[in-house]
């Protein structure tokens, strides 16, 4: 495929989706058991796969994770 191993390891984080998505075991335990009633409001009701708490820091951590990833990848590899 002629891809450079520096990106692939760089770019795993923003490819899993596990950040994205609620099927993270954590992530979906988390919403199931939540007790405070947060999570049953209408910005964060988990109707829609990518419409639960964890997105927006789930985005911000693949943000920062792939460029973090580049640098360590270079200096690693």
């Amino acid at each position: 495929m002629n891809v450079d191993p520096v990106t692939i390891l760089a770019s795993f984080v923003a490819v899993s989706a596990l950040y994205m998505t609620n099927i993270y075991p954590t992530t979906a335990f988390a919403i199931a058991t939540d007790d405070t009633g947060s999570f049953l409001d209408k910005k964060w009701n988990g109707s829609y796969i990518i419409n639960h708490p964890f997105f927006l820091p789930g985005m911000i951590g693949i943000v920062a994770a792939v460029p973090f990833g580049f640098v360590l990848a270079n200096m690693v590899l």
